[in-house]
């Protein structure tokens, strides 16, 4: 017989991030244009969009998106800050 104490809790459970939490997390460098629509030589950060992305895999401190022209790219988790770990304890 199965003793309940044993039985694994909701809240042991790892929770799944979805391809939209994943694209949120990510972004890619691409050129900022000038008004005349020439590149001005610098790089801006642009998000992306959940439909872009066509693999992910969490790795607790960070997160891997493949997207779907074959760019790989990589996001930072945020960090959970003392509040957030005493109140999942």
């Amino acid at each position: 017989m199965s003793d309940a104490s044993n039985a694994p809790n909701e809240s042991d459970k790892p929770v799944e991030m979805t391809a939209s939490q994943a694209a949120a997390l990510v972004f890619r460098e691409v050129p900022e244009l000038d008004d005349e629509g020439k590149p001005t030589g610098k790089t801006a950060k642009k998000s992306v969009r959940p439909d872009e992305v066509f693999a992910f895999r969490d790795y607790g401190t960070h997160v891997v998106v493949v997207t779907i022209d074959g760019r790989k790219l990589r996001g930072d988790k945020p960090k959970a800050d003392a509040k957030s770990k005493k109140a999942a304890q």
